[in-house]
């Protein structure tokens, strides 16, 4: 069976690579084995859509060649609803049955795109409970969290109290609009002694500048935000030179020293190709 699997972003790659050690035998391709990369689609915002709008075109017509020259058995998309409904919507066109996880935020704003989405997919896959009730009767399901079933497998006795992760998202441009809000809601939140903090996407998205000027931030600002866990995707450096990286390196350990634990989370694949990895601190850091 030939399955067309897109996904947009780094949280939908996460469940991707989940479907596909659920599907050993059969042939999956995404938007990598066409030459796009996550880190390449992944922006959010009219402006930052509106710059790259020539990409996003031509991802679009390669993507419907590809669906008109592969002709896969199923198309199935994986949130990134702005490309990836559309090309659903083109895949069932031709005939090709099409499955969406992750519903978009329809109980949330623009109520209108019901109709569209019907039309575009002949399967909606919803994390929440309450979202298939938005849609006409037995178009949606729910099907749990899979964050929630990874937490609701573990003992409740591990959790440790006043225990905080923040999650902004898993885009750049979601982290850097979404994290100072959430740090100051925690500054007031009474008996919270932890955060989880992340620094720099598994897809790169980042340069050393900018790692660097986040390491200088955690630095200063530990103290006031109970920072005490980063999470530190240190294989992924792109670009990174050898004194950049000894300058990491120095502000990692200093971290440390400073009682900040260090977790690396280098991904299910491993690094990247091609990507540059900090040595000399494997022995301070947990790797996930």
């Amino acid at each position: 069976m030939k399955i067309l699997l897109l996904a947009g972003e780094e949280s939908g790659v996460l469940y991707a690579n989940r479907l596909k050690a659920l599907m050993p035998t059969d042939e999956v391709r995404g938007y990598e084995d066409y030459g796009f990369k996550v880190a390449d689609l992944a922006v959010m915002g009219f402006v930052a859509v509106l710059k790259k709008i020539f990409y996003f075109l031509r991802v679009k017509r390669t993507m419907q060649r590809a669906i008109d020259e592969w002709r896969p058995d199923a198309v199935l998309t994986i949130d990134y609803p702005g490309m990836n409904l559309k090309l659903a919507a083109y895949a069932k066109s031709k005939g090709i049955r099409t499955v969406h996880v992750v519903c978009p935020q329809v109980w949330a704003w623009k109520k209108g795109r019901i109709p569209k989405i019907e039309a575009s997919l002949d399967k909606l896959c919803c994390f929440f409970p309450f979202e298939p009730k938005y849609f006409k009767p037995g178009f949606a399901e729910f099907i749990g969290h899979p964050l929630a079933e990874g937490y609701a497998a573990r003992d409740p006795k591990s959790y440790e109290k006043g225990l905080v992760a923040l999650l902004p998202g898993s885009r750049l441009g979601e982290i850097e609009r979404n994290l100072p809000a959430m740090l100051e809601a925690l500054a007031k939140l009474p008996g919270a002694r932890a955060i989880i903090l992340k620094v720099l996407d598994r897809q790169g998205n980042g340069n050393t500048t900018r790692v660097l000027d986040a390491l200088d931030w955690v630095d200063k600002n530990k103290a006031i935000y109970n920072i005490r866990i980063l999470n530190f995707s240190v294989g992924f450096l792109p670009g990174a030179q050898d004194e950049d990286q000894r300058e990491i390196v120095e502000k990692l350990e200093h971290l440390w020293d400073e009682n900040v634990v260090v977790v690396a989370a280098a991904g299910n694949n491993g690094p990247a190709e091609g990507s540059v990895t900090v040595p000399g601190i494997s022995r301070k850091i947990i790797t996930v």
